[in-house]
């Protein structure tokens, strides 16, 4: 008997819409900025997550050692070297001698190299080991081991930038996470609010349909229907939004950054739309489908 009656609940869904345009509008407008601002919350956050992992991938300890003689660089090296053979945890490892250090400075330095002038007699760069590993998680761990190895002064990973972008992208998230909550809000109370209205000015409709004998979702079904309209369209509107909005933001940064700058990588736009359209659509739908039903059980006795 539903499948029967399908045509009609959506008929009258439709109507529904039609008869409060206005309210329509903005039902579909909120829904639309609710679902807008959570995909673009959601493509940053994925964005962010993806920088955040190239960080740790590409995040390495610097194991700095302590001054020696020249003659002793092949006994310290080596009994570095043994060392970190033992740490299973490690990747690769190279050691960078002190004229080493002392060469990277001079190429990033430039056309200003000269300022190392008389640096190659009395070299003070340290020399170091700079050590990879497979898996990040591991780094701090490994660092602390590196730390009690003889002949290693000092150990840095960088915790203190990772510390703080961890910090910042879990800020991000809240922020993120406190606008939808309240715009899903907003969004719930337009669409119960335009359900209401059609509900009031059907309402000598809705107490004939049940002295004739009308289930109450029989009566239901309509505003539900109606409420699901509502979400569906701002749902949609938000992800073409979405979709032409990201692909101009890819365009127009790989554009206007030359390719040397651009060290990390992006989610790519079908990726990131396939996401969007799982997530949004439900949550969309869940929006109408809840105010609609949120309206009917306040206002109508059926």
């Amino acid at each position: 008997m539903f499948f029967k009656n399908i045509g009609y609940f959506f008929l009258q869904g439709l109507k529904g819409i039609g008869k409060n345009m206005w309210m329509t509008m903005a039902s579909a407008g909120v829904t639309f900025i609710t679902l807008f601002v959570l995909g673009v919350f959601m493509i940053v956050n994925s964005n962010l997550q993806v920088v955040m992992d190239d960080i740790r991938n590409q995040a390495e300890i610097i194991a700095y050692v302590e001054d020696f003689e020249q003659e002793q660089e092949h006994e310290v090296v080596g009994s570095i070297e043994r060392e970190l053979a033992r740490i299973t945890e490690t990747k690769e490892y190279e050691y960078v001698s002190k004229d080493d250090a002392l060469e990277r400075l001079e190429d990033m330095l430039g056309e200003y190299a000269d300022i190392t002038a008389g640096m190659d007699e009395r070299n003070p760069l340290p020399a170091s080991f700079e050590v990879s590993v497979e898996d990040p998680e591991s780094i701090p761990e490994v660092a602390n081991r590196l730390e009690r190895i003889q002949y290693i002064e000092s150990v840095d990973y960088g915790q203190e930038v990772l510390e703080q972008l961890l910090s910042i992208t879990e800020m991000i998230q809240w922020i993120g996470l406190g606008l939808m909550v309240i715009l899903m809000v907003m969004a719930l109370f337009l669409i119960a609010n335009t359900i209401k209205l059609t509900v009031y000015a059907r309402r000598k409709e809705i107490n004939i349909m049940k002295y004739v004998g009308a289930t109450n979702w029989f009566i239901r079904w309509p505003f539900v229907i109606e409420g699901f309209l509502l979400s569906l369209i701002g749902t949609l509107l938000a992800l073409l939004a979405i979709y032409f909005g990201y692909d101009y933001a890819l365009v127009l940064l790989y554009e206007s950054l030359p390719p040397e700058t651009i060290q990390f990588s992006f989610v790519e736009l079908s990726e990131i739309m396939e996401y969007l359209v799982k997530n949004l659509l439900v949550i969309g739908v869940g929006i109408g489908v809840i105010g609609s039903s949120l309206s009917l059980r306040k206002f109508l006795n059926v």
